[in-house]
C-alpha cells in the first residue's frame, strides 16, 4: 500500500486546511534531479464500473461576492468520453464565470478544441 493511500485511510474522509495569511496551504515538493516529471498531483478515480460521460475530476475556484455569496468562479473538469478499451476518449473543460453562470469557455477535445462555447 503506498503512503498517499495510508495518509487518505488514517485521515478518512475529506480534510480542511485553513490559514489565515496568503501563504500556501498545500506545496508538492519533488527534489528528484532529473529530467522526469515531478512533483505530480494525481487524481483518480477509481470506479468499479467506469462509463462513458463519467467525470473523472475536478478543480474549482470558489470566492464570495460582494453579497457575502459562495460561488464557483471557475472549474477545470476532465470527462470520460469513451471509456471502451483500446479507444478511450477525454474531454477536458475550462469554465469561468460570466454573468453569474459557468460556460465553457475552453474544452479540449480528442478531435477538436472550442473556444467560448456558450
Amino acid at each position: 500500500m503506498s503512503r498517499a493511500r495510508e495518509l487518505a485511510d488514517l485521515l478518512g474522509g475529506g480534510q480542511t486546511i485553513t490559514t489565515a495569511d496568503n501563504n500556501p496551504q498545500l506545496i508538492l515538493k519533488s527534489t528528484d534531479d532529473d529530467a522526469s516529471f515531478g512533483p505530480i498531483l494525481q487524481l483518480f478515480r477509481d470506479s468499479a464500473s467506469p462509463a462513458d460521460d463519467d467525470v473523472l475530476g475536478q478543480v474549482k475556484f470558489h470566492g464570495r461576492n460582494d453579497a457575502a455569496e459562495e460561488l464557483t468562479y471557475g472549474k477545470i473538469d476532465v470527462v470520460l468520453r469513451d471509456a471502451s478499451d483500446g479507444t478511450e476518449d477525454t474531454e477536458m473543460r475550462f469554465l469561468v464565470m460570466r454573468d453569474g453562470l459557468n460556460p465553457n469557455a475552453l474544452k479540449l477535445g480528442s478531435v477538436s478544441t472550442v473556444f467560448n462555447d456558450a
